[in-house]
């Protein structure tokens, strides 16, 4: 929940959900996919480590 709550970037995707990546070690993101329902509800869809940030 971390990452989703104080992610370094969030990224729109092309169905609509949202990609947070928060930097876990210096070349290491964490990256969640979640889908918001509203301000105060969603769900979380995947999450994956990546070391390519500008490709999400």
């Amino acid at each position: 929940m971390e990452a989703l709550e104080d992610s370094d970037a969030i990224y729109e995707g092309n169905s609509g959900e949202l990609l947070a990546a928060k930097k876990i070690h210096a070349d290491k993101y964490l990256v969640v996919v979640y889908k918001e329902i509203s301000e105060k509800d969603g769900f979380v869809i995947t999450a994956f480590l990546s070391s390519r940030r500008k490709q999400l």
